[in-house]
């Protein structure tokens, strides 16, 4: 039935932010930066920009207002930066103990 406000949110759309929005918090639990904080982390990001133009273009290009916005927008891509390094690393780390080489026997012992 179209327009019935009691059809189930997951059935009107099965990437609802109920479940977006749980992994978000479950992530809070476990070590690391998931998909899903990255992605929230990133669409803050997106709003503070549209703020921060917003205010710009209202103010009558404010040079300050200038300013926090290109500071936004470097601490934005530092902060993705930063976390795709530290994904790199993880990934090296994983690699260099997967390929960890046999212990040699000693020879004393035997």
């Amino acid at each position: 039935m179209v327009g019935d406000s009691r059809a189930e949110p997951s059935r009107i759309m099965p990437g609802s932010f109920e479940s977006w929005l749980e992994k978000v918090l479950d992530s809070i639990f476990q070590e690391g930066v998931n998909s899903a904080t990255l992605n929230f982390m990133n669409y803050t990001f997106y709003a503070l920009f549209a703020v921060l133009t917003t205010l710009f273009l209202g103010s009558g290009l404010n040079l300050h207002v200038l300013a926090l916005l290109l500071l936004a927008i470097v601490l934005c891509l530092a902060t993705n930066w930063f976390v795709s390094e530290l994904y790199r690393e993880s990934l090296r780390q994983k690699e260099k103990s997967s390929s960890k080489p046999l212990p040699k026997p000693d020879p004393k012992s035997e």
